[in-house]
């Protein structure tokens, strides 16, 4: 993990990485903690092939696995893919 910390700078805030100051100024230190937040999900991101298209993307990890592209154009095709059950329904009598 990152070592990413929020300071005190001048009349805001800032984010910090060891002593190197790594961002503008923020009017809070709620803003800059979100900032924070946002900045470790990207560094986390996993560099993974879209299972529509193929195409590399930053992925959040293995419930991510679509491009933002496919994601997008998922609606246009509704109903295009048909779902394959691995196993049969089990039978209640």
């Amino acid at each position: 993990m990152s070592d990413l910390s929020v300071k005190r700078h001048g009349l805001g805030y800032c984010i910090m990485r060891g002593d190197e100051k790594i961002s503008g100024t923020f009017a809070s230190g709620d803003c800059a903690e979100m900032a924070v937040d946002r900045k470790r999900r990207k560094e986390a991101l996993i560099d993974l092939p879209c299972i529509t298209c193929g195409t590399h993307f930053g992925s959040e990890g293995a419930h991510n696995r679509m491009c933002d592209d496919c994601r997008a154009n998922e609606g246009e095709h509704a109903g295009a893919y048909t779902l394959v059950r691995s196993r049969p329904l089990a039978v209640t009598s």
